[in-house]
């Protein structure tokens, strides 16, 4: 299953994706106005995921 969050690199837009991800075998997609921050949250989330053991 694919979760998509609208807003995904706000405050809670990244405390839910972190969540979903380290809790869920789902696919995360990110969605944000601006494309170049949404790529850049992702690679942020990806290195906070791996920090804390989880698989991004």
């Amino acid at each position: 299953m694919r979760i998509a969050l609208l807003g995904g690199t706000g405050d809670i837009g990244e405390g839910l994706a972190l969540r979903f991800a380290r809790d869920t075998d789902h696919e995360i997609l990110i969605g944000s106005r601006d494309p170049e921050k949404a790529r850049d949250a992702v690679a942020a989330y990806e290195d906070e995921l791996e920090t804390r053991g989880a698989d991004a």
